[in-house]
This record gives C-alpha cells, sequence and structure tokens, in this order.
C-alpha cells in the first residue's frame, strides 16, 4: 500500500474520512470535523481517497455503502466542480454520451412510478421501459471492458473501477427483481409493497452510479488518459503498442508445429472460428491473448491485453479466479470447470494450466462455449 503521506494533505484528510465511515463512525461530530475538506473535494480528491482505502481491501464489498456515504458527504463540492468539456475524439466522450441516455432513462421510469401511484400510468407502460434495460447493460458492458482497463493502464489510482463493476453488477440483479415483480403485479393488477421496494432499490443504485462517472469517473479519467491517443473509445494504444498488432501480420508468415505449419494469417482466421472464447493468461497474470470469434459470450476488447487478469473479473468472482490460478502454479490442479445459465443459454466454463514439457507453468488458458446446443442433442447423427 502506498504510504499515506504520499497523498496530498487534502486527500489524505478525506481518507481518513472515509476509513472512519468504514469502521461505523457516523457521528454528526466526525461530519464536522472533516466539514472543511468535504466543502472543498473534487473528482481527484475523491477518487484518490477511494483507491487508497481499497488498496488490499479483503471485500470490496463491504465498502459500497461507506463509499456512498462519502460521495454524499462530499456532493456540495462534487456539484459544484467545473467538469472538463470532453473532446469529442476522446474515450471518455462516448461513454459520457451513454451515461447522459442513461439518466434520461431512468428520468423516464421515475416518471412512469409517479404516474403508477396516482392512476395515469399502467405497470404494463413500465414494463415496456424496463425492457430497454440493454442500454444499461451493454455501457456497463463497454466500461468493464473499456474505459476500465485503459484507467488502469494509465493510472495506479483505479481502484474505484472494482468497487464500481460490484455495484453495477447489484444494478443488474436488481433489474432482474423489478421486472420479474412487474410482470407478476401485471397478473394481479395491482403493484405490491416488494414492487415498490425492488424498483426503489434499482433506481437509486443505477442513479448513483449515473451520478459517480458523470462527477468523478470521467474527470478523473479524463485527466489521466490526456497523454494517450484514445479516439478509439474502446481500444487502448498502449496495449496496443505494447504487445503488436497480430491482425496485419504478414499472411506469408508460417509458425510450425511438429504437426505442420500455418500462416500467422489462416491461425488467426481458424481461431477466430472456433465455437469458443479463449484467453491466455502469462505466468505473470496478465492476458497475453483472447479469441475474436462473432459472437462472443463475454466481450473483451484489445484494452484488455496486458491486463491483470484479477481486473478482467465481477469483484465477486476475484478470489475464485486467484485461488484457481494459485492452485495451477503450486501444481495442485490442473483444470476447473464451471457451468451456468445465462439469458437460457447454458454456458460451459473451463480453466486449464498450461505448462512446459517439463511441467513448469506456462501460463493459465479459459475457455468457454455456449453448450446449449450440444446439450439439447439426442439420438445420432451420422456424417455418412
Amino acid at each position: 500500500m502506498e504510504p499515506l503521506q504520499n497523498l496530498n494533505a487534502d486527500t489524505m484528510l478525506l481518507s481518513q474520512y472515509f476509513q472512519s465511515l468504514a469502521g461505523g463512525e457516523r457521528s454528526s461530530e466526525n461530519l464536522e470535523k472533516y466539514r472543511a475538506v468535504l466543502e472543498k473535494a473534487d473528482a481527484f480528491m475523491v477518487n484518490d481517497a477511494i483507491d487508497y482505502v481499497l488498496e488490499g481491501a479483503a471485500d470490496i464489498n463491504s465498502y459500497k455503502i461507506p463509499a456512498a456515504r462519502l460521495i454524499r458527504s462530499c456532493a456540495e463540492a462534487l456539484d459544484k466542480q467545473i467538469l472538463p468539456s470532453y473532446n469529442p475524439d476522446s474515450a471518455v466522450y462516448a461513454y459520457a454520451a451513454a451515461n447522459v441516455k442513461i439518466s434520461i432513462y431512468l428520468a423516464d421510469i421515475q416518471q412512469l412510478s409517479k404516474g403508477i401511484s396516482d392512476g395515469s400510468k399502467s405497470l404494463l407502460d413500465l414494463k415496456n421501459e424496463l425492457e430497454k434495460f440493454e442500454l444499461i447493460q451493454n455501457h456497463y458492458i463497454d466500461l468493464q471492458n473499456g474505459l476500465f482497463s485503459m484507467f488502469e493502464q494509465a493510472s495506479p489510482r483505479h481502484r474505484c473501477t472494482s468497487l464500481m463493476w460490484a455495484i453495477q453488477d447489484d444494478v443488474i440483479a436488481l433489474y432482474k427483481k423489478i421486472y420479474d415483480e412487474t410482470m407478476t403485479c401485471i397478473k394481479t393488477g395491482t403493484p405490491t409493497p416488494l414492487f415498490w421496494k425492488h424498483l426503489g432499490e434499482f433506481y437509486i443504485t443505477a442513479g448513483s452510479l449515473v451520478y459517480r462517472e458523470r462527477t468523478i469517473l470521467y474527470p478523473a479519467a479524463y485527466r489521466y488518459l490526456s497523454h494517450m491517443d484514445s479516439g478509439d473509445s474502446t481500444a487502448s494504444p498502449a496495449a496496443a503498442a505494447k504487445y503488436g498488432d497480430v491482425g496485419n501480420a504478414s499472411g506469408g508468415s508460417l509458425v510450425s508445429f511438429t504437426t505442420g505449419a500455418l500462416s500467422l494469417e489462416n491461425l488467426e482466421l481458424i481461431l477466430n472460428l472456433l465455437p469458443l472464447d479463449f484467453s491466455f493468461v502469462g505466468p505473470d497474470d496478465r492476458v497475453q491473448y483472447y479469441s475474436d470469434p462473432p459472437h462472443r459470450i463475454f466481450p473483451r476488447s484489445p484494452s484488455v491485453v496486458g491486463r491483470l487478469v484479477e481486473n478482467c473479473h465481477p469483484p465477486k468472482s476475484v478470489n475464485k479466479v486467484k485461488e484457481i490460478i494459485s492452485s495451477f502454479k503450486d501444481g495442485s490442479r490442473d483444470r476447473a470447470e464451471f457451468y451456468l445459465t445465462i439469458k437460457d443459454r447454458f454456458i460451459h466454463i473451463e480453466y486449464f494450466a498450461v505448462r512446459d514439457h517439463d511441467g513448469a507453468y506456462c501460463g493459465t488458458l479459459e475457455v468457454s462455449q455456449d453448450a446449449s446446443h450440444l446439450r439439447s442433442l439426442t439420438g445420432e447423427k451420422r456424417l455418412l
């Protein structure tokens, strides 16, 4: 952990206030003690204070509520700060525009909830609006595979993204709850107390992320990324420069194996044609390669190359991923298997330890497959 004294004086105080909130301190006396620094907090101070406290945190989920209280305490100052005018060619510009669309979507849901309450709108109206949730889900996927990764490469102060990812997972879970409860209430014709509870939680949690993105994430990321050519809103030029661009390789160059040889061009075409998603993580726990088939199950972008694998998974999965890789490294395991259902698709996931001829650990191969079709097959269908 970076020594606290390396933070400037104001950020040091803000991090101490955050630590006090995480420790359960909520008194008005404590608020008054830090009021001076809270009144001049900006995106960079809040980002750095959160990053410092989260570094080495055993359970990031335990900081969700303290972080929310910290941001509420700083809200007046954050609202007064002058936000950057993002260059249309920057990575942040597109994300900020999507954030505005989400705020409009949530405002429409709020208006519909008021209409349901006074009888001017129906539950069916709300259902139709909720079904536009893909706008939020796609935005989260874009952030996780794009801006979060770029921010990590540009700044050591990026741990707020892990916290945001955990809250994004909460929003998705809350959406499922409110959608299901809305469908139930449509059948009965009456909103239930559970309906209002789920709707309120969904609206508040999704709205909190809209606010955090606008007032903290984008200004902070924009400053740190300003030295990078970020015309592509998803790709990381740093990663491209570091690892090269395989897609531009000459078709005449051959890669030789004991079983034959392939041109680099054909090798890439074949890897991306396989009905599998796979990624290779090197011995330093950083992503070295991922395949890019037309219908990837788990989206990836070039910015993932060079990224620590623990930052490529939701916070709730990070410890399990670390455990698997650790077992591969110490030789206690060579394989780990998982399977789950996503939107009626049966997804099969396997991790393999990649070892050289002497058994030394070289990295981890992650393979994911939509096995729904295979699972449904019965009987035989022979080639001849």
